[in-house]
């Protein structure tokens, strides 16, 4: 079959010029006609060219150094060919976070573009962002509740924050926004709420903001499930969750439940907060419509056990030694049934019980602790 060099060449030229290689090309020379057994590409891949310079103009709201850090593209190194690689879809990118950034503080008109400027040899680039912010939005009027229907609408209305005549904030609306799905969620209700601007026509400068609610029906407890817990005991797990079977479902506890979870200290957590301990609510896939819902839990035991070994001199308590054994899921009554349960490390573990072991001996002073 014959190759669609096209596509395949755009694929190459991409891959280059994510590795800083604006200047590469790809060339099917054998491989796109019918019959052909073999495929052959021509490829010139062209310099590495690095960013030599990033600056701004026009901005008045923030100082470039700011800016800087809203953007994923950075310079050279003090002019050494280090760092700064020239990505022209992360500009891109960047171009559209600088939007981003500036609209969340009302600058709902703002224009950004860029402008490349390549040296002679064409192995860097100075790159500007031309800013052109325009007007800063205020509010006009106090933003209103549109969609809710469970209760009086001036109960929800009084518990915002964002006033008339203020400037667009989207940080304040988002707080806005979270007091509402919290009101609204103790009631046993999951809700969506979206806050929608829209610009005023014979107002110049202004905006107006609705927070458009979408409820669904009232919802109770069902059962618990969790998964993922090899060696800690289910009722530690159970013991972080707000919630009972048979209670009003309130949403926001299902949020401090995970916080809960992830507070112990006993499961996998990731900075970026993209592994954690989740608690989520299921409908019953035989009655989607049921009031009930099953609370899943799902969770990753992570390594809870620390050894530590220490060395040192002090001019009062002479030489020390110190061994520290630490155990943050211990189980005080767990203890091994067999040779295998000791050496999985089952044994000792799954209360959510914290253990540790100190020695501290030394040659004037020595201090041993277990608590």
């Amino acid at each position: 079959a014959a190759v669609s060099g096209v596509s395949y060449g755009n694929s190459v030229v991409a891959r280059y010029r994510e590795d800083g290689r604006p200047w590469a090309s790809c060339v099917l020379r054998k491989g796109g006609e019918p019959g052909d057994t073999e495929v052959i590409f021509s490829i010139t891949e062209g310099p590495v060219v690095r960013i030599s310079s990033l600056d701004f103009t026009g901005n008045t709201f923030v100082s470039a150094a700011v800016l800087k850090h809203r953007i994923n593209s950075g310079a050279m190194f003090f002019g050494l060919a280090i760092g700064g690689t020239f990505n022209p879809a992360l500009l891109e990118h960047d171009a559209s976070q600088l939007l981003k950034y500036y609209r969340e503080f009302g600058y709902h008109d703002v224009r950004i573009s860029r402008e490349l400027n390549y040296a002679t040899d064409g192995r860097t680039v100075a790159v500007v962002f031309h800013i052109n912010e325009g007007v800063r939005y205020r509010l006009e009027g106090k933003p209103q509740v549109v969609g809710y229907k469970s209760g009086p609408v001036e109960a929800v209305e009084a518990i915002t924050k964002v006033r008339e005549n203020e400037f667009y904030d989207q940080k304040s609306i988002d707080v806005d926004l979270a007091r509402i799905k919290n009101y609204i969620g103790y009631g046993g209700r999951e809700v969506r709420v979206m806050a929608e601007p829209t610009l005023v026509k014979d107002k110049a400068g202004f905006v107006r903001v609705s927070y458009q609610v979408q409820e669904e029906a009232p919802a109770r407890v069902g059962p618990i499930m969790i998964i993922g817990n090899e060696r800690t005991k289910q009722q530690v797990i159970l013991r972080q969750l707000p919630l009972y079977p048979g209670q009003v479902l309130t949403y926001p506890d299902v949020r401090q439940a995970e916080a809960n979870l992830q507070r112990l200290g006993i499961f996998e957590t990731s900075p970026d907060g993209s592994v954690r301990p989740t608690v989520s609510v299921v409908n019953d896939p035989f009655n989607p419509d049921s009031p009930l819902k099953t609370i899943r839990v799902d969770v990753s035991e992570t390594s809870t056990g620390s050894l530590m070994f220490g060395l040192g001199v002090n001019s009062d308590a002479g030489f020390t030694g110190s061994v520290v054994l630490n155990e943050r899921n211990f189980d005080i009554l767990r203890y091994p049934t067999s040779l295998e349960d000791a050496i999985s490390g089952n044994a000792w573990r799954g209360a959510g019980q914290e253990f540790r072991l100190e020695a501290v001996p030394g040659t004037q002073v020595q201090r041993y602790m277990v608590s």
